[in-house]
């Protein structure tokens, strides 16, 4: 195949770079004919527009020429910069590869494959992959030469704050549905001192919105991580991302679930809002907050939460409760039954929907909450 580049002809050879991986390289030489170069040749990079990320990523690897060429900064221009911020969520408005105070620092390369673990994290997190998305997110911070970034920070924290109160319902669920000796009863109830400090304020079913709720989700945690140490550098990473930017929207959000009081909560989940209308978390957290006592108001934040960010799938639990405190059945069994398609295996939603399912014989559903509720 020939293509035209720079004005000068090329051509491509397929070359293999590595056991189980081959690559289309571009060779050309100005003002003369293609010419068949090895391995270690002179390649013309843009030939690599043609790989994903990892295949990219283990060429340029693969050698130091190529290594020099992809921590240009031209190399990452137009559509490869483009390719990382089309992968992220709509409602994450950092941009690794767009930050120009990280790239002068870290470089586009570095910064580029912060921008793949980050998403990956970020996707693990909304699929509630805890300890995948913990993982992820340490990956994004170690590539980079600086102090972890304050969005990082508040998106590991918030998928180790879901993984505590994760691990402490757990435990619980596990006592409650075993017997054990005396021995094994005191060994339990020393661990409950670190499941109270964890599930503080918190008596939700793992996968709940509280136990997810912080919004945002290295080496993986053992599985017997506590939860107390999980919580405690949950908080650290909230507070290191408050210090660095007050008006971080993620980091108020993340600092509410600490804080000491009910109004004290309420006051930092509203600041939170009113720092960034369309960050999903605050959103989803204020509106289950107001559950009970605003309702209605509640619905509304809810509602804003689920079109920034559809895959938040703890605020469409907290929908439903406020669908049926407000008397709209037909609204709450959908909303439960959306959940499940989404999730099928969503402990919670299943339970919604079987409570709500008492209720049809009081008055009639329409077509859709039947089918819904069957």
């Amino acid at each position: 195949a020939r293509c035209q580049a720079g004005g000068h002809s090329s051509s491509f050879q397929r070359v293999i770079v590595s056991p189980d991986l081959a690559i289309p390289l571009c060779a050309m030489e100005s003002g003369a004919a293609a010419q068949t170069l090895e391995v270690g040749g002179d390649w013309l990079l843009d030939a690599m527009s043609f790989l994903d990320f990892r295949s990219l990523y283990a060429c340029l690897a693969s050698c130091k020429r190529c290594l020099r060429h992809g921590s240009s900064t031209a190399f990452w221009t137009d559509w490869r910069a483009r390719y990382f911020d089309e992968l992220m969520p709509g409602h994450v408005r950092w941009r690794p590869m767009l930050d120009k105070a990280l790239l002068e620092v870290s470089g586009p390369l570095r910064c580029a494959a912060c921008a793949h673990h980050f998403v990956a994290g970020l996707r693990l997190y909304e699929a509630r992959d805890l300890d995948g998305a913990i993982a992820a997110l340490h990956a994004a911070a170690a590539v980079l030469p600086v102090d972890m970034p304050r969005q990082i920070q508040c998106r590991l924290a918030d998928a180790m704050y879901g993984k505590a109160v994760s691990v402490a319902h757990e435990r619980r669920r596990r006592r409650h549905n075993t017997v054990h000796d005396d021995e094994e009863e005191d060994e339990d109830d020393h661990d409950d001192e670190d499941d109270e400090d964890a599930a503080r304020g918190d008596d939700s079913e793992d996968g709940s919105p509280a136990a997810e709720g912080a919004g945002s989700a290295g080496g993986r945690r053992p599985r017997s991580a506590k939860p107390r140490k999980l919580m405690e550098e949950a908080r650290r990473l909230y507070e290191a991302a408050f210090a660095a930017d007050p008006s971080d929207s993620y980091a108020v959000n993340g600092l509410s679930l600490f804080a000491r009081d009910a109004a004290g909560k309420r006051e930092l989940l509203e600041r939170a809002v009113s720092l960034d209308g369309d960050n999903p978390y605050a959103l989803a957290n204020l509106g289950s907050d107001l559950l009970g006592e605003d309702t209605r108001r509640a619905l509304g934040y809810l509602e804003r939460a689920l079109e920034v960010n559809p895959r938040l799938f703890y605020a469409r639990l907290f929908k439903c409760q406020a669908l049926a405190i407000l008397g709209d059945l037909d609204g709450a069994i959908l909303a439960a039954a959306e959940q499940l398609q989404l999730r099928p295996n969503d402990l919670n939603a299943q339970d919604m929907l079987r409570r709500l399912q008492v209720y049809p014989q009081e008055r009639p559903l329409t077509s859709a909450a039947r089918e819904a509720a069957a």
